[in-house]
């Protein structure tokens, strides 16, 4: 279940069982959890990028030839 669908979830769970001033605070929390979990996510897919880019790096360099130089 991703994000949009666990919140789409919550909100008809909220809409059904809860109405007034306890629904408005219900909706608060959805969107504090939302939020949350769009950071969570942010940070993880940040951590894969930067995995990413070390690995390529790492292979680049390993296939790149190397050079000796000789000091005359």
């Amino acid at each position: 279940m991703d994000v949009v669908e666990w919140r789409q979830n919550e909100l008809a769970r909220i809409d059904y069982t809860l109405s007034g001033a306890e629904r408005k605070v219900a909706l608060t929390h959805l969107l504090d959890e939302e939020a949350q979990l769009i950071q969570c996510v942010a940070r993880q897919r940040f951590g894969a990028i930067e995995d990413n880019k070390k690995k390529s790096i790492k292979t680049f360099l390993k296939k790149a030839p190397t050079r000796s130089y000789s000091v005359t």
